[in-house]
């Protein structure tokens, strides 16, 4: 039986909406995490990326690295990455690893968008 995604892409005009259906966010879920967004931004060029991670609760330093990663390729392209309604937990552990300076955070998605759109 194959894996079961990652992501859930919500339809939306102005951003890639990715939304992470996984708690966890291990080494395996991790790289997957990275593959299926990437994709989903190689779908749609041009539009700012926004990962919902409301059912997120462990972040480890593995899927730190991978939203490095994509923010870097989307960086490369002139593309921004946002993250939304993150939990309190995960905030901390991006504060800590300072990625929070790297890669927006937002509350709400019309938060995120307000903010995405002032940028273009």
């Amino acid at each position: 039986m194959p894996d079961e995604g990652i992501i859930a892409i919500q339809a939306h005009d102005e951003v890639v909406l990715a939304v992470v259906l996984k708690s966890a966010l291990d080494e395996k879920a991790a790289k997957q995490l990275e593959l299926e967004v990437s994709a989903a931004a190689a779908a749609r060029p041009g539009l700012p990326v926004v990962l919902d991670l409301a059912k997120v609760r462990f972040v480890p330093s593995v899927a730190l690295g991978a939203l490095v990663t994509l923010r870097k390729g989307l960086h490369f392209e002139g593309r921004a990455l946002a993250l939304l309604n993150v939990a309190r937990q995960v905030r901390q552990v991006l504060s800590v690893a300072r990625l929070d300076q790297l890669v927006a955070v937002y509350d709400t998605l019309d938060e995120a968008l307000a903010h995405l759109r002032r940028k273009t």
